[in-house]
């Protein structure tokens, strides 16, 4: 029996079909591809944005703290220098209570027991029954609060003289009454002598008084 031969077009249309499939497949997949590689161009276009953003908030957060440590550090600056400032000044305010103490500092009497030698005023003198005088600086008041931490910040800006009281009541350091006044500058400073009617006050301490009565002199007693 004789074998039937193919025809000349099958084969060549056999493999056209196959290529076409091939090319369908291939096609196919380049789509799909396509479509993954856009969306993830897109993913990673929208994650170097955020990134960016964050760059940016970052370089504004740096920035902002770079600004606050320039205030820090020229806030650090200025208050050394109030610093120093302050220290100059009480330095000062000491040298200036010694060198007035030096000046117009007057000797106790021999016989006085331990009494500091009292100022020759013709006026009332200050006691606990009348409260309120005028002395021969002004207004005088007293006040009985513990003064050991007064005496030993005086002593800490160079201040000499043993705390002791006086056999009238009055408080004393060295030879000196302890009294509060105003120590702004307006009309006394810290350390100043001033005269009263119980003899040489020194401006120690000071009190709430002092804003309204600059001139007054609140002495320190234990009545």
């Amino acid at each position: 029996m004789k074998k039937k031969k193919l025809k000349k077009w099958v084969i060549p249309t056999v493999l056209a079909l196959v290529l076409g499939f091939v090319c369908v497949f291939q096609t196919f997949n380049f789509v799909k591809l396509n479509a993954e590689f856009q969306e993830t161009k897109k993913q990673n276009e929208a994650l170097e944005k955020n990134i960016e953003t964050k760059n940016l908030e970052l370089s504004e957060k740096v920035t902002k703290l770079e600004d606050y440590q320039r205030k820090v550090e020229a806030l650090e600056e200025e208050n050394s220098k109030l610093k120093e400032e302050n220290a100059l000044r009480k330095k000062e305010e000491a040298e200036k209570s010694k060198s007035t103490s030096k000046t117009t500092k007057k000797s106790t009497e021999s016989d006085s027991g331990g009494e500091s030698q009292q100022t020759a005023w013709n006026g009332q003198k200050l006691t606990k029954q009348l409260g309120v005088v005028q002395g021969p600086s002004g207004k005088e008041s007293y006040y009985s609060l513990p003064m050991e931490k007064i005496v030993e910040n005086s002593h800490r800006d160079g201040i000499e003289g043993e705390y002791w009281v006086r056999d009238d009541g009055v408080k004393m350091m060295g030879d000196y009454i302890l009294a509060a006044c105003d120590v702004t500058g307006r009309v006394r400073n810290r350390y100043d002598l001033v005269e009263t009617s119980l003899g040489t006050a020194i401006c120690a301490d000071t009190g709430t008084f002092a804003e309204a009565n600059p001139s007054q002199i609140d002495i320190a007693v234990n009545w």
